[in-house]
């Protein structure tokens, strides 16, 4: 198996993880920004025990040359990651975890439309992967609309009268 396939399944068990974790969390009525602070801990020592295991192990120099413009990129990206979560964390309080957890992870198209905008990624070739990820996000978007259509008409007919004999 590639290595970027193994990557991947990682991230996909990572991120379920990720939103049933804060869901429990939820019931258990613990604060978001603990919650958060606890996310990046935990991230920040598995990065640094795998830096270590790869100083150690490889030779490897412990602390990469930083240049000014890589580390304000990786502080705004970590900023920003840390108030998706939290967004992410706040919002499933008053919504379900399945609506919340699709809109974020249709997300992930802002980025794909920015490559090929900003990186030209046109330019060397599509694969058909990328067309079926963008219809699998439209798709997504239907569903999510027609679960709230779905979700909205219940709620205007009240509950349903049921076992309810009528004469």
């Amino acid at each position: 198996m590639a290595t970027g396939t193994i990557y991947l399944i990682v991230a996909l068990f990572s991120l379920a993880g990720l939103g049933i974790t804060h869901k429990v969390a939820d019931f258990q009525k613990c604060r978001p920004a603990a919650i958060n602070v606890m996310l990046f801990f935990w991230a920040s020592v598995f990065f640094w025990g795998y830096a270590l295991y790869k100083h150690l192990g490889e030779g490897v120099g412990f602390f990469p040359p930083f240049t000014a413009a890589a580390v304000i990129w990786a502080a705004v990206c970590g900023a920003l990651a840390s108030v998706a979560i939290l967004t992410f964390q706040i919002g499933i309080r008053s919504g379900r975890i399945s609506t919340s957890w699709l809109v974020i992870n249709l997300s992930a198209a802002l980025p794909a439309v920015l490559a090929l905008i900003v990186f030209r990624e046109w330019e060397q070739g599509i694969r058909w992967q990328q067309p079926a990820a963008v219809v699998f996000v439209i798709v997504s978007v239907i569903l999510l609309w027609r679960d709230k259509a779905l979700e909205t008409a219940g709620e205007e007919d009240g509950p349903a009268d049921v076992g309810k004999e009528t004469n």
